[in-house]
């Protein structure tokens, strides 16, 4: 090999030291894993070329079976300690599809232009300049040897020295232990594991307290079945299987020997949660009307539970015997604007509190905690969050681990991991896959169960609004989940899309055949541009975004100039054009209720359309009605159609299934009919017909979003199955 072997490589402020395996910025070290520093050393010897995944694996982890998640935590520590951004490289850039490239500036190559950097075979933790090796550091020999000759040059002061040297000794011995300990700390690394699915998509999982089993609720030939499986194996068997299942997190008991979950049957006007034996037996119905999945104490005697009353917008936290369900007492009720961010409860291990999500009256979310026994509430001091989706206490009973979102709009959940009482947190996943759904759950000896996944989208064109002859225009690269928020042809043409671009949302245009792609929107990390469209002169863009810390509706020209934001009220979402683009119909909320108001293209004449209340809103072609979700206790949840010019519903049709996260709907061109997309099919719901009609056409293709252009002939959707899987996470506190 052509090169020489360097010791200090050198880069920006930085520099390595491959003999001593420090990293230094401006001469001081850094703390960092030492498979971090394995693959900083890697990268740099391979610097300015691409490297794939499975080079990296075999060369860090050489002779090593790991998770290629590993490689995603020591990637995110790598630029965490650089100080660096993933959509922000000045290092480390990441290609997709292909794999990482090290791309700064280094001093120290050899005589042919590469970098030799000597392997080491073993890590060795790094206290400054000092090596440990189970005995004395060099700190302790120096100083003892100092003492020694300080004790020979004046023997009438030999007790003074013995005494101060024995102290020395003892301080440095006692900062060096203290040291290591905290350096250990800091070089602790998550290993994450992948859990395998018996060949459905995985919803919902949790693990049990025992840390040995899991239990999830996955999705197989479009039905929903409860399974049990153990980490240890990787191996699982179904529990349950019955239409009447609910896709809510299963919950073990504290003793792990039972599973609990929710069910709904069509006799039933309230969901139910049931026991059930890990190991079979009988299913033992409990209490009605619960949401989300039950917290049990730490002696396994109480169970709390979130339960909603949809007539007073209120939510309250129960409390019942675990046994039979019976004794119920409401510990906590909140309502808007302060009410629970999600179903999401977790008992303290020392029985004292219940935590969870609350809204805070001026925006934001946080973690409060509520007295087991008298219900009165604390803030935990930590950060706000956009969204806190789920918590679980540690058994130390000193941590939580919180998942959510960090800024209004992301798509990204993170976990951090929260201090109990001072607040302190530090996020654990910084730079790992984005997580799709909010499950988290802890076992007693600190393992996470939490689902990652991501979409591949791709944008198809369809003649004639079918899939005979339908051709992909646009291979999406994950994690850019191209078109899914937001979608729409322009007058000549175009199509808009929505995309990812590092940490914000924006929106981009093509020509009809997807060539020419353009960013229409500027970029900014944590901005969320979505539901977007064209104004019929193709002048105008409008859209939603939270570019001014809430969501709003914005306005930007077609060539991508003279942004401006048209309301500033705060949460208003899903604008929808006029066919003359003289209106924009949106959903605005207001506290706590979400209905429709509309306003001119300049921002101007706002007015409320409906008291009622409605979200997603679309404007019919014929510019005659508007069609929205409804969802309210005494007709459930359906399409609502109203005259343009406001009032009442004329007309209601119920859906029944799940949505998915929102309802995908658009009219069709004549404006005599609905499409919309649910979990189950493509559905046609004309105006006026009474039942909807499955749109066989779709029923295998997972539609994100679709559009049809302005004059109807041109048709074209998002697809894109999710990649979802269980991943435990061990050595994380």
């Amino acid at each position: 090999m052509n090169g020489e072997t360097r010791s200090n490589i050198s880069f920006a402020e930085f520099e390595l030291d491959t003999e001593h395996r420090q990293l230094r910025r401006d001469g001081k070290p850094l703390p960092l894993y030492a498979k971090t520093f394995d693959l900083l050393a890697f990268l740099i010897q391979k610097n300015g070329h691409v490297v794939t995944k499975d080079e990296i694996l075999d060369a860090v982890w050489e002779g090593q079976i790991v998770e290629e998640s590993n490689l995603s935590v020591q990637i995110s520590a790598l630029r965490k300690v650089l100080g660096e951004r993933k959509n922000e490289p000045r290092f480390l850039v990441t290609v997709p599809g292909k794999g990482y490239k090290f791309v700064a500036d280094v001093n120290g190559k050899g005589r042919g232009g590469e970098i030799v950097i000597e392997r080491h075979q073993f890590s060795r933790v790094v206290v400054d300049d000092t090596e440990t090796s189970g005995g004395r550091s060099d700190v302790q020999i120096s100083a003892a040897n100092d003492g020694q000759k300080i004790a020979k040059a004046s023997r009438t002061k030999k007790t003074m020295i013995f005494v101060g040297s024995m102290t020395a000794l003892a301080l440095v011995g006692l900062a060096g232990i203290w040291f290591v300990r905290w350096r250990s700390d800091l070089t602790r690394q998550p290993v994450l594991h992948r859990f395998t699915t018996q060949g459905g998509l995985p919803f919902r999982a949790s693990i049990s307290p025992d840390g040995k089993s899991l239990a999830y609720i996955q999705r197989l030939n479009e039905k929903l079945s409860l399974w049990v499986g153990t980490i240890e194996t990787n191996s699982s068997v179904p529990v349950y299987q019955e239409s009447d299942l609910l896709a809510v997190n299963p919950a073990f008991s504290p003793d792990s020997s039972s599973i609990y979950f929710v069910i709904k049957g069509d006799m039933r006007s309230h969901s139910v949660i049931v026991r059930r034996p890990v190991l079979g037996g009988a299913i033992t119905e409990l209490i009605e009307d619960v949401a989300g999945s039950p917290t049990f104490s730490p002696d396994g005697k109480q169970l709390a539970f979130i339960r909603n009353a949809g007539e007073t917008r209120q939510s309250s936290i129960i409390i019942a015997d675990t046994a039979d369900g019976k004794n119920e007492r409401t510990l906590v009720t909140r309502g808007v604007p302060t009410n629970f961010s999600s179903t999401a409860l977790s008992w303290s291990p020392d029985g004292r509190y219940i935590a969870f999500g609350s809204h805070k009256p001026d925006g934001g979310e946080e973690v409060m905690l509520a007295n087991a026994e008298d219900g009165t509430t604390k803030v935990l001091p930590a950060r706000d969050w956009s969204n806190v989706d789920n918590l679980a206490w540690f058994a130390n009973g000193s941590q939580l681990a919180v998942l959510g979102k960090e800024t209004v709009g992301e798509r990204r959940r993170d976990i951090w991991l929260v201090s109990y009482p001072d607040g302190g947190e530090r996020k654990l996943t910084d730079d790992m896959n984005t997580f799709l759904q909010p499950p988290l759950s802890i076992s007693r000896d600190g393992k996470l169960a939490v689902l990652q996944g991501q979409v591949n989208a791709d944008i198809w064109t369809a003649p004639g609004a079918g899939t005979k002859d339908a051709r992909r225009i646009l291979h999406g690269v994950a994690p850019r989940y191209e078109g899914i928020d937001g979608f729409s042809w322009t007058p000549d043409n175009k199509i808009l899309y929505t995309a990812y671009v590092g940490d914000s949302r924006v929106i981009w245009a093509m020509n009809g055949d997807g060539t020419d792609p353009q960013q229409v929107t500027p970029g900014r990390r944590d901005i969320s541009d979505s539901d977007l469209s064209a104004t019929p002169d193709g002048r105008y863009i409008v859209f939603q975004s939270n570019r001014s810390g809430s969501f709003e509706i914005w306005r930007i020209d077609r060539d991508g100039t003279k942004l401006r934001r048209l309301t500033s009220d705060g949460e208003n979402r899903s604008p929808s054009l006029s066919p003359d683009g003289h209106w924009i119909v949106y959903a605005s909320a207001q506290n706590g209720k979400t209905s429709l108001a509309r306003m001119t293209i300049d921002g101007t004449d706002n007015e409320s359309i409906t008291d009622e209340s409605c979200q997603w809103p679309a404007v019919s072609p014929d510019g005659t009605l508007i069609a929205c979700y409804a969802r309210d206790r005494l007709s459930g949840s359906g399409i609502a159609v109203l005259p343009f010019g406001g009032g009442h519903r004329t007309r209601f049709f119920p859906i029944s299934g799940d949505l998915g996260g929102r309802l995908l709907m658009r009219w069709a061109p004549d404006s005599k009919a609905i499409i919309y997309k649910i979990e189950s099919g493509f559905f046609r719901q004309g105006i006026n017909e009474r039942q909807p009609e499955l749109i066989k056409d779709f029923a295998d293709v997972p539609v994100r979003n679709f559009a049809w252009s302005e004059d109807g002939k041109n048709f074209a959707y998002v697809t894109g199955s999710p990649t979802q899987e269980i991943i435990v996470m061990e050595n994380v506190e």
